[in-house]
């Protein structure tokens, strides 16, 4: 009885034994089926992964690099030609991020710390309005630097105006941001520097909007501080519709809340800003005065395409002194009062000379 109790078990482990066998080789056989599986799965998933939009402009690699943070945003390259669109051969991809990418065309403007490039294509939403990008450098050459906080003031100004939609930064090696990016509206026609041969119903519509704009914003209880040519833009619509679009809010102050600058493109700053500026001095002239003078000016060029007779062009900064300012001071309010009586009765009929006129008034 005993022997066949040890013959049964025998034959039992033995048994036992080519089960576990036959069993461990199929389950590694499972294990590395359902490691491949999982091997292929990854492979794929990373590859869907990278938003199909994007899947012609980068590889799965780049992707992953770009959501690791490995490249900063915004992430940018050339477009080869072997890629989906051949016409964009040779344009800038700029992914702003995961959400978020333009193809750039051209520089189709540039001012200061400021480039604007035209967008030819939203990849996310290309029935969006988006069809331009201001490049901002928030550390300008021998300039200073411009704050974050400047930036974020004029985006969202410029947002509650609807004439920009989104702001994105990018970052150096350092994780330093070194410039802003605005997302805004493309304005056919360009700026008033490029339309002065615009019909004269159509230079009126320009110039009387303007004005309002202008006496609204002071009632609000801001000052623009860089009305020039280069700075108000024009769009005609499908229906042939003008309309006028003021760009570039990155000097306005709240007068409210005592905001001051003496920032703004020199040229077209009144002569008691000029004054104020070379003397350092924030206090030595009036935001609203120089609003108008500077939107005078701009006017005066764009109705009249020359300057108005009493222009008196001050020394560039290097020349600069405290007796070739005040001479040059001097001598604008000296003309400027000379002028007045000519001006009105050689102009006594355009009304717009002489609205403009009055509006430069020392």
């Amino acid at each position: 009885m005993q022997i066949n109790s040890l013959r049964s078990l025998i034959l039992f482990y033995s048994l036992f034994s080519s089960l576990l066998c036959f069993g461990s080789e199929k389950l590694f056989h499972s294990l590395e089926s359902l490691h491949s599986l999982e091997s292929l799965s990854e492979t794929s998933s990373c590859k869907d992964n990278v938003p199909r939009e994007l899947q012609n402009y980068v590889t799965a690699k780049e992707w992953s690099e770009i959501l690791s943070s490995s490249i900063p945003f915004p992430f940018t390259s050339q477009i080869p030609r072997d890629k989906q669109f051949p016409a964009y051969e040779g344009m800038l991809l700029v992914i702003a991020n995961p959400r978020e990418a333009y193809i750039i065309d051209k520089q189709i403007g540039s001012g200061g710390y400021k480039k604007v490039s035209r967008v030819v294509y939203d990849i996310f939403n290309p029935n969006s309005r988006i069809g331009a990008i201001a490049e901002i450098d928030l550390f300008p050459p021998r300039k200073p630097p411009v704050s974050l906080q400047s930036v974020e003031e004029e985006f969202s100004y410029q947002r509650k105006q609807g004439k920009a939609y989104s702001l994105f930064f990018g970052e150096n090696s350092k994780g330093t941001k070194d410039y802003a990016y605005i997302t805004m509206p493309l304005y056919e026609l360009g700026a008033l520097d490029q339309n002065l041969d615009l019909p004269p119903h159509e230079k009126k519509f320009v110039t009387e909007y303007l004005l309002q704009w202008n006496e609204i914003l002071h009632r609000q209880g801001y000052t623009y501080n860089d009305y020039k040519l280069s700075n108000i833009l024009l769009h005609r619509d499908k229906d042939d519709v003008l309309s006028v679009h003021l760009n570039d809010f990155g000097f306005m102050k709240d007068q409210q809340a005592n905001q001051r600058t003496t920032g703004g493109t020199l040229f077209y700053q009144s002569p008691a800003k000029r004054m104020a500026v070379f003397h350092r001095d924030r206090e030595a002239f009036d935001p609203i005065k120089d609003d108008n003078y500077s939107l005078a000016l701009a006017l005066w060029e764009f109705n009249f395409r020359h300057l108005p007779p009493w222009f008196i062009p001050f020394p560039s900064k290097k020349d600069q002194t405290a007796i070739s300012m005040a001479e040059c001071y001097s001598l604008y309010k000296v003309d400027w009062w000379d002028l007045r009586v000519k001006t009105n009765k050689k102009d006594k009929d355009n009304p717009l000379k002489l609205k403009l006129w009055k509006m430069m008034e020392p």
